[in-house]
């Protein structure tokens, strides 16, 4: 014990009070902290939980046009096939069509021959009537007079020979 400002002091209560108050403050100290510190982790926690909501979305996302990249890569790589085995197909083309071309205009050749031997038929048919009507008995000529008609057989000949 001791005396202090005229007064007996109890030094051990003194201590331990002065302590235990140190401590209660302390104490409440920690408790407002932890109530601070607590608030401050609940905002970090939901901003740490928006951020991996975030974050899936957008690897979500990412894969998406990954998928929609790789698609379209196989597209491409499939249309190049097309247009590479179109090309080669066209390499080919130039002799069918030339082969084609030579097709219609014989065949354009052989129709104007036709109708040119239709029409000298048709033109020996009406001298005939003509000079039928006009008395006596009339012969075809032997010969047309703009060309001969060429025969079937002539005509088969001529086509076989173009052919390879």
């Amino acid at each position: 014990m001791m005396r202090r400002f005229g007064r007996k002091v109890d030094l051990e209560a003194l201590l331990t009070m002065s302590n235990s108050t140190r401590l209660e403050e302390l104490e409440q100290e920690k408790i407002r902290l932890l109530a601070a510190h607590s608030d401050k982790m609940k905002h970090l926690e939901t901003q740490v939980d928006e951020a991996e909501t975030a974050l899936m979305k957008e690897t979500r996302r990412n894969s998406n046009l990954l998928h929609t990249t790789i698609d379209l890569l196989e597209q491409t790589k499939d249309l190049k096939a097309k247009i590479s085995s179109r090309e080669k197909t066209k390499d080919k083309q130039p002799y069918l069509d030339h082969r084609r071309r030579q097709n219609q205009e014989r065949i354009q050749e052989l129709q104007v021959l036709v109708k040119r031997q239709r029409q000298q038929a048709d033109a020996l048919k009406h001298e005939i009537c003509l000079l039928s009507s006009a008395g006596g008995p009339v012969l075809p000529p032997l010969q047309t007079p703009n060309s001969p008609i060429p025969s079937a057989h002539a005509i088969r000949e001529n086509t076989s020979k173009q052919t390879p």
